[in-house]
């Protein structure tokens, strides 16, 4: 089985900051848990898209329909070959 070389200029900062932590319980230390990061508010994006809709419908008036412009007829085409 082939090892893998870890460069000398690395630092396991995670491994050295658990094993800190591991000490200290075992010392008899409390340990607190750091605060979590407040989280941004969930956007509901259904609702957000009707809203963005109605308003625009609000804007506009209604709509006019386009149709699209009559094919034009084109002469045979000619088999390859």
């Amino acid at each position: 089985m082939r090892q893998i070389s870890i460069p000398k200029e690395y630092r396991n900062e995670f491994q050295k900051r658990l094993n800190a932590l591991v000490a200290a319980k075992s010392k008899g230390r409390s340990i607190a848990a750091a605060p979590e990061a407040p989280r941004a508010p969930v956007i509901n994006i259904v609702q957000a898209l009707r809203k963005s809709l109605a308003a625009g419908k609000k804007e506009e008036g209604p709509a006019e329909v386009s149709r699209p412009a009559p094919a034009v007829a084109r002469g045979r085409r000619r088999k390859a070959g």
